[in-house]
């Protein structure tokens, strides 16, 4: 494990801030993820509300092009719509595939 030290942490406060303040605005209307992401115009209103807050810290100097983590929000919405699918329901769906496609059924395997 490494220390990330940031070369100008103050640009990473603003940055990181800038990213989660929309989401968590919306988060605090519902406290759960499931009815967050059926309100899509909640959702959609965060999302711009972040990307513009993000507009902000490049207009007061961050250079946004140093954080990878800003892509999320050059995607276009139907995309980080479907990006934010929380991380248990992928999960859970590669669990099922897996589990149908690398398991024969019972009726279909040969007897001895």
């Amino acid at each position: 494990m490494h220390a990330d030290i940031q070369p100008n942490i103050l640009h990473w406060l603003w940055l990181h801030n800038a990213m989660s303040t929309g989401i968590w605005a919306a988060f605090a209307k519902y406290r759960q993820i499931k009815p967050l992401l059926r309100d899509r115009a909640l959702l959609r209103m965060c999302y711009d509300a972040s990307k513009e807050t993000l507009e902000l810290c490049r207009l007061r100097g961050v250079d946004l092009g140093q954080y990878g983590e800003v892509t999320t929000f050059k995607l276009p919405f139907w995309l980080f719509y479907i990006y934010s699918i929380p991380t248990t329901k992928v999960c859970s769906a590669t669990q099922l595939m897996r589990q149908t496609v690398c398991s024969k059924p019972k009726s279909t395997m040969m007897r001895s």
